[in-house]
């Protein structure tokens, strides 16, 4: 690809469906003037009304993902520069690699991400990065084996892309651990990871959001997770992203990118317990949460565009600012999770938000209403 072209003949093209990280994705890039097309692999969703999205195609059955790119690319010219908001895109892209290469810019692993997606494979090579990783094993859903660990042990998907996070298991004992898999084979799954599950007296999760392109890593501050939804297995719904990396080592997040040669968008989830930070898992596309760094003042989108277009890159000064996901959040308050006066409390320490956004507000109306928008204005003073 010649990257030597007009800056004005790239413009970015987001793959996703209703999630948020979809609409992350285009206010990042519409915030820095970049033209940005939506491919929807749904129907509806807030992303396709921001003001940002310039223009929505739909992926319908019997559409090709590759038809559909030349579509764009016919009707507005240019190079797309393809960002993927889940791993089924960021799947669907890599599979069509050596189809797309010579007329899009495209994230992934050159056809190679199925094997990298993989927990077991991800682990191996976050060991060898100078992780600490939780003992696994790959283990049969269908032939009665047991995993071979220390219990408490968590089940989860091979791979995120074969399953939600709702289907994640921690089992206490064998019983529950027979009860685990029994459940995944009746949902057709093959095979799972096993992972023990390390907890102890204090337990802090932590992510990590960057970029690489041309072997160069951009990688700045950490968000550490203060809530979630649901309890225990869930998404990030309040957290606080910090200037610095200081709860790991980052030389570690470094040596594994390298290792496994990924180029574009990546974010980590490292578990610290008792001091011990432990590597969990990578997602090799956008995170549902970059959004909020973008606030803070790195915009990893935008970065990885002006990386792969030649543009220059703009150093980043993150500032320290608490993010909200106002749905998953809200829902902690409807479990009571937490007290209306503590929930109220940290809406208004809060700088960063998944959905709300005065600057373009439309999502979020046609999500939740005029009313509700209204609400949220008043509530969230220090959200642009």
């Amino acid at each position: 690809m010649d990257t030597g072209k007009k800056a004005e003949a790239y413009y970015g093209v987001v793959i996703g469906g209703w999630h948020y990280n979809a609409l992350g994705i285009i206010r990042s890039l519409g915030e820095k003037g970049v033209p940005v097309y939506f491919i929807n692999e749904k129907e509806g969703g807030a992303a396709e009304v921001s003001k940002y999205t310039k223009k929505t195609y739909r992926l319908k059955d019997g559409v090709s993902f590759v038809d559909l790119l030349r579509q764009i690319v016919a009707e507005n010219g240019g190079v797309p520069v393809l960002f993927p908001s889940g791993d089924q895109s960021a799947l669907l892209i890599d599979e069509n690699y050596e189809q797309l290469k010579d007329w899009c810019i495209c994230p992934g692993f050159a056809g190679q991400a199925a094997h990298f997606m993989d927990k077991s494979v991800m682990g191996q090579f976050a060991e060898q990065a100078g992780f600490v990783v939780p003992a696994s094993q790959v283990v049969s859903c269908s032939g009665g084996e047991l995993p071979a660990l220390e219990y408490p042990i968590i089940l989860k998907p091979l791979k995120s892309v074969d399953g939600p996070k709702s289907d994640i298991a921690i089992c206490r004992n064998e019983q529950e651990a027979q009860a685990g898999l029994r459940d995944f084979h009746e949902k057709g799954y093959p095979n799972v990871l096993a992972q023990h599950f390390v907890h102890g007296q204090s337990n802090v999760i932590v992510g990590y959001s960057g970029c690489r392109a041309g072997g160069r890593i951009e990688l700045h501050g950490e968000v550490q997770k203060i809530r979630e939804f649901p309890v225990g297995r869930g998404s990030t719904s309040f957290a606080h992203v910090s200037d610095s990396i200081a709860a790991i080592d980052e030389g570690c997040i470094r040596r594994f990118m390298d290792a496994v040669d990924y180029d574009g968008i990546f974010d980590l989830d490292i578990k610290i317990v008792d001091g011990v930070p432990y590597f969990l898992e990578s997602n090799f596309r956008n995170g549902g949460l970059s959004y909020a760094y973008t606030v803070a003042g790195f915009n990893i989108p935008y970065t990885w565009f002006c990386l792969k277009t030649g543009r220059a890159v703009e150093p980043p000064h993150v500032t320290p600012c608490n993010l909200m996901c106002e749905r998953d959040d809200f829902e902690n308050l409807r479990a009571r999770q937490i007290s209306l006066f503590h929930w109220l409390r940290d809406i208004v320490s809060t700088k960063a938000t998944m959905e709300f956004n005065r600057a373009d507000p439309q999502p979020f109306i046609n999500t939740y209403g005029k009313a509700i928008c209204l609400a949220f204005s008043c509530l969230f003073r220090n959200v642009k």
